[in-house]
């Protein structure tokens, strides 16, 4: 059920993007981000949506307010027209969050969360980030997080890749290769 629901967000995305363009400035998607935000915090404005006693033509109304208001255009109204009439509005948050993810990958970007053991500085978190971006060859926009469970290491996690190296992960694999050799009962 989620997958079918995932597959047909992105191909509403993607229909989107190619009907209308590439054009993801750094405005286009800050409004996407602004706006997939307040659908998710509010779940009560989603579900008056999914309500058949609210007009199709309320429902027009009240999305293109709020898509003005985040400086959103004429490709987005096209998006919330054809979900309405397809009666598709329930995966409005989800083709929005597809419609970021393309526009990053467009822009050759990608959000990543960047897990340590430890703090380290701003110069190194910059290193990391631009040696794993160079593998990749993304821009990545990291969000810094500490994980004490790493032991000595790091973590690029993105949504669709993960880099890692660390103590922890190295023991995980001596001890998935001392328990395939049968050297050791678990």
């Amino acid at each position: 059920m989620y997958v079918r629901l995932a597959i047909r967000s992105k191909r509403y995305a993607q229909a989107l993007v190619n009907v209308c363009g590439k054009d993801f400035s750094d405005s286009r998607i800050e409004g996407l981000e602004r706006f997939h935000r307040f659908l998710i915090k509010n779940r009560f404005f989603s579900l008056l949506l999914l309500t058949s006693s609210v007009s199709p033509e309320d429902k027009r109304k009240a999305l293109g307010i709020l898509l003005t208001r985040f400086r959103l255009g004429d490709p987005e109204k096209r998006l919330v027209d054809v979900l309405i009439a397809r009666r598709d509005i329930a995966l409005l948050d989800k083709v929005i969050l597809q419609m970021i993810v393309i526009g990053r990958e467009i822009r050759g970007e990608a959000r990543c969360k960047l897990l340590v053991s430890h703090r380290i500085s701003g110069e190194r978190v910059g290193a990391l980030v631009s040696f794993v971006g160079k593998k990749l060859g993304l821009k990545l926009v990291p969000c810094l997080d500490i994980d004490r469970k790493l032991i000595c290491g790091a973590v690029v996690r993105g949504e669709w890749f993960l880099w890692e190296r660390s103590v922890a992960r190295d023991l995980m694999g001596f001890k998935r290769s001392v328990l395939a050799r049968g050297l050791y009962d678990s």
